[in-house]
């Protein structure tokens, strides 16, 4: 099943992540997702995506009315291999207008856990690839979020610099708490937005987000929104940048996105983000197949599908062999590194298998098992 979004229900935190540098909306008119859902509330947002900006009149964005990146791969969905379930998909930059494409590739995980110390936030990697003959620098990256937490009119943002944690929350009865949170080591931002004419002095998004405004907001800090006394609708940017990507080569930034019923707990649930972080994510374990120059097979045991990820120094073409456990070929195929292949396993008996993978002189073999 091919899936440009898929929600994600695994724990307290209901949100749909899509293939096209969107969460919880994949589109607008008519709406496709569930948004962002804690526990039985409704949707606490109303727009989220990626923005990004080489300069003040040369930016990318995912966000209402843009949309600047085309999906490459579909959501797919794989179990126990870093987190107990977990999602994975690509997009381009290819819908972006001639003078602003830059052939960006990027590879979206989304990671989550199913105990509970982990039931109120996911884990979101962006894997950013440049594929241009030349270098990317003074690039900047974020992903933004218009919060609607029970009446938007009432609603504040603010900023834990200390745990690189953006938050908004309803000046009102309830307490509940939602937020993105940075957790790589890139030099990182935050700018809250007043969603109101003038932007109380802020960046006024009333005439909408240009392309002066998107880069304004990435380079610049704006650490709390919504500060009079009733509060107003909101919104908050969590950056990194600048960041510099050699040609052919990527650049992970990481995230979470977290909510809580209260300012107590949701600070513990940041706290427990970084813990599982560090444990799973930290820049050590940043890629298997980049980090060991491995291609990786998962899911592992698999079921209908599998996929297998190219490390960064596999350029070009390769063939691929599929072998049962007598030897026989069971699948052939040639595919571009790099790339994410997918392989239908659905009429293969079980068993184990091996995949043969040639790439010029050099052959590397994977293991896996159908389940």
């Amino acid at each position: 099943l091919n899936l440009s979004y898929k929600d994600l229900d695994t724990n307290n935190l209901k949100i749909t992540f899509c293939a096209n540098g969107k969460y919880g909306i994949n589109r607008i008119y008519p709406q496709q997702g569930l948004g962002v859902r804690y526990k039985n509330s409704r949707n606490l947002m109303s727009d989220a995506g990626i923005i990004a900006a080489y300069s003040s009149t040369k930016t990318l964005s995912a966000v209402y009315p843009s949309m600047n990146f085309a999906i490459e791969s579909a959501v797919h969905q794989y179990n126990n291999v870093i987190a107990d379930v977990e999602l994975i998909s690509q997009f381009n930059d290819s819908l972006a207008p001639d003078t602003i494409r830059n052939d960006l590739e990027i590879t979206q995980h989304v990671y989550a856990w199913t105990d509970s110390a982990a039931s109120n936030f996911y884990i979101v990697r962006f894997t950013i690839k440049n594929n241009h003959s030349l270098p990317i620098s003074n690039f900047y990256f974020g992903v933004y979020t218009d919060w609607d937490i029970v009446n938007p009119a009432l609603n504040k943002a603010t900023y834990y610099s200390s745990r690189k944690l953006a938050a908004a929350f309803y000046q009102g009865t309830t307490t509940l708490y939602t937020g993105v949170m940075a957790l790589s080591n890139q030099n990182s931002g935050h700018y809250a937005f007043d969603l109101m004419q003038g932007g109380d002095g802020g960046i006024d998004l009333t005439g909408g987000f240009t392309p002066a405004k998107i880069y304004q907001a990435l380079t610049e800090n704006k650490n709390s929104a919504g500060m009079n006394s009733n509060g107003n609708d909101v919104a908050n940017l969590v950056s990194y940048g600048p960041l510099y990507i050699n040609s052919g080569g990527s650049i992970a930034v990481d995230y979470a996105i977290l909510a809580a019923d209260n300012e107590f707990s949701f600070l513990q649930t940041a706290d427990e983000v970084l813990s599982r972080y560090d444990l799973h994510l930290n820049s050590e374990l940043l890629d298997y197949s980049e980090q060991t120059n491995n291609a990786l097979v998962f899911p592992n045991p698999a079921e209908d599908i599998i996929y297998i990820k190219f490390p960064e120094n596999y350029n070009g073409i390769i063939k691929l062999e599929m072998l049962d456990i007598f030897g026989r070929n069971v699948f052939s195929d040639f595919s571009v590194a790099n790339k994410l292949s997918a392989i239908n396993t659905q009429n293969l008996s079980k068993g184990m298998y091996l995949i043969h993978i040639m790439y010029g002189d050099s052959e590397e073999t994977l293991r896996f098992v159908k389940d």
